[in-house]
């Protein structure tokens, strides 16, 4: 029985210890089966996340340098950069593609299709830009270059969003397999309490192994998640799959330092460049401003003092007249003393830039043999200069020209740069002087006009009064006032006095042209009553269509409104009308004179003929001086061609305006419309 009890404690003891055992092992097994599955889990989220990152990061760089190509032309006009905007395009649709196939995560598919519209706008306004001709002569483009760099950015604030969420998704699988780790601790503590003193230390062992760089790693990714912190790296103690998770994310925080170094200097790069444009464009809108050379010139110099890190700007132009550098303006300097220095060397380097065309660059002036006074440098504490020519379509108008207290070495750029704001200085200044020009060829063209009018006048003084004696003698010889005269001597007076006549009026149009031309009309206006005006008109010109046995129709609204106009001047455009339509209307037709208010601004008037109309294509040439129809030839009549000239001028000092509608064998109306005399 002894052995039997024995043996049942034994059995006892052996069962009570696999009791504890198989729970245990049991434990652990699951255990480990959860480590596994978690770190799989952990192993594919990471592996996901590296490629998202980097392929946000890439995408990142790649659209921060979309935008160079175009600012790159603004400045430098080089057609190359379309080829290489088309190669930047390409590069980012291909990473957009990529991340399309990779992204799983609704909110970055989201957000990753408003990065393909931002590109797409950016796309177009790139476009825009690259297909300007000559961008250095079109300044107005900021509007466009401030929106593409906005998108740019605006796209990269998109892409930080995407970049964040993936940091947040390791922070989660982190924070999931570091909850997980201590379940299984608290499973490894409950089986550490069934099982003996050995599979409990060993439990502990184990479960502090495993969780301890789990631990760290989650601890580093959430540094880099919420702080941004991307040098967090994590000691490697072992070997195997934590091991290599350690150093799987070592190696992923790496590469997202190093990426985000180089996003950082881009950025940077992309920055000051886009500062250097905005600069640009203040420079071409404060120049804009204004077309008076010196001012133009002080506007300049102002912006470049206020933006430009330089200790003295000066500007020098070529005298086309003397073939000399003449100083314009400076800032920073005696300008007497400047003036002085010049008029000694003759400014020796400056001259140099202006024969050759080209930027000079010299680090330390005073040391330089082509300097012929590097006392006055010296004196003044400078050092380094750059002269830069000012270059329009080849020829050279003058010499921008920068100095600096220290050492200064400009970067290929910076000249770059500094070449771009000398040529708009440079159209600026040229537009200045073809203002001057135009101001001052202006002048005499106006002086030339003035002398005109006067020599017109004075000629047709000349010529009325003598036409004036003819007319009155020939009248009082065809009355019999010298004498019995037969009737073709009367019939030959008769022509003789309507000629003289003729001769009169052609006169008597030349001094209105003249007048009209040269501006010196001046209007008398009063109220008109226009139905009145045109019934007395058509009293005087159907005694004249009696002849030729012309009927006159009147077609007048009764409510016709007044007009602010000078009568005299308005019975003058009328009275030619009906003059032209009696002289075009063939026998037994009829004359129309009608009125009516368009609206309440407007009132039309016409003169409608039934004569031999005029071609429809010479009707627009009917308005110039000396212009015929080329059918005028069928009436009994032809004009000097000034006629409707006259009546255009008058018409639009009014501030109305005149035209033509006509068809041949038909006949002709011409229409005027006059502004209504506002309502009290």
């Amino acid at each position: 029985m002894k052995s039997i009890a024995q043996w049942s404690l034994r059995s006892r003891l052996l069962a009570a210890f696999f009791g504890v055992l198989i729970p245990y092992l049991a434990l652990t097994g699951v255990g480990v089966v959860d480590f596994w599955a978690l770190w799989q889990n952990v192993e594919s989220v990471r592996d996901e996340a590296v490629v998202e990152i980097e392929g946000t990061a890439d995408l990142q760089l790649t659209v921060t340098q979309l935008v160079l190509p175009a600012n790159h032309y603004l400045i430098t006009g080089d057609p190359r950069e379309r080829e290489e905007f088309d190669w930047r395009l390409a590069r980012v649709k291909q990473i957009i593609a990529s991340a399309a196939s990779a992204f799983h995560d609704p909110e970055k598919r989201r957000l990753l299709e408003i990065v393909k519209g931002q590109v797409v706008q950016i796309e177009g306004l790139s476009r825009q830009l690259l297909a300007l001709s000559d961008p250095r002569t079109k300044p107005a483009v900021l509007a466009e270059v401030t929106a593409m760099v906005q998108l740019a950015d605006d796209t990269v604030e998109v892409l930080e969003r995407i970049h964040a969420i993936a940091h947040r998704q390791i922070e989660e699988d982190s924070e999931r397999a570091s909850s997980t780790i201590r379940g299984l601790a608290v499973a490894s503590l409950l089986a550490l309490i069934l099982s003996t003193a050995g599979a409990a230390g060993l439990t502990l062992f184990f479960s502090a192994w495993l969780s301890r760089p789990l631990q760290a790693l989650a601890q580093a990714s959430r540094r880099i998640a919420d702080e941004g912190d991307l040098s967090q790296r994590v000691e490697v103690h072992t070997g195997g799959e934590v091991g290599g998770a350690t150093q799987a994310f070592n190696q992923m925080a790496e590469r997202l330092e190093t990426s985000a170094r180089e996003k950082a200097r881009l950025y940077k790069e992309a920055e000051k460049e886009r500062q250097r444009l905005s600069m640009l464009n203040d420079i071409i809108a404060a120049t804009s401003s204004t077309l008076a050379l010196g001012k133009v010139m002080d506007v300049f110099l102002d912006k470049v003092d206020a933006l430009l890190p330089y200790s003295v700007a000066t500007i020098r132009l070529l005298n086309r007249e003397t073939g000399k550098l003449e100083p314009m303006a400076s800032r920073k300097m005696d300008e007497a003393e400047w003036k002085l220095y010049l008029d000694k060397t003759g400014g020796g380097l400056s001259q140099i830039v202006l024969e050759k065309k080209t930027v000079l660059v010299i680090t330390n002036a005073t040391k330089d043999p082509r300097m012929r006074e590097p006392e006055f440098f010296r004196k003044l504490g400078l050092t380094s200069y750059i002269g830069l020519p000012f270059l329009v379509k080849g020829e050279a108008l003058g010499v921008l020209a920068f100095c600096t207290t220290e050492e200064h070495e400009f970067a290929d750029e910076e000249v770059n740069f500094l070449e771009t704001l000398a040529g708009q200085a440079a159209l600026a200044i040229h537009n200045s002087r073809l203002y001057e020009q135009t101001k001052k060829q202006a002048a005499e063209l106006e002086k030339a006009r003035e002398l005109e009018a006067d020599f017109t006048a004075m000629i047709a003084h000349d010529l009325r009064s003598p036409l004036t004696n003819v007319i009155g003698i020939a009248e009082m010889m065809k009355d019999g006032l010298f004498g019995l005269v037969n009737e073709d001597q009367k019939k030959w007076l008769g022509k003789l006095g309507v000629g003289a006549r003729n001769l009169v009026n052609l006169v008597s149009d030349f001094l209105d042209l003249s007048k009209l031309e040269a501006g010196h009309i001046e209007l008398t206006k009063e109220n008109v009553d226009l139905k009145e005006l045109i019934e007395s008109n058509l009293e005087s010109y159907q005694l004249l269509g009696r002849d030729k046995k012309i009927t006159f129709r009147s077609s007048i609204d009764p409510d016709l409104p007044t007009v602010d106009a000078d009568p005299r001047r308005l019975d003058q455009v009328l009275s030619n009308l009906l003059s032209n339509a009696v002289k075009f209307t063939p026998e037994g037709r009829q004359i129309e004179v009608g009125a009516r208010a368009e609206d309440s601004q407007s009132v039309n008037f016409w003169v409608r003929d039934t004569g031999v109309g005029i071609p429809k294509e010479e009707i627009g040439s009917l308005f110039e001086k000396y212009k015929q129809a080329s059918n005028t030839g069928k009436g009994s009549h032809n004009g000097t061609g000034l006629g409707l000239v006259i009546c255009k001028m008058i018409v639009e000092t009014h501030g109305g305006r005149i035209w033509i509608d006509s068809e041949e064998e038909k006949g002709t109306t011409v229409f005027v419309s006059l502004p209504v005399l506002p309502s009290p």
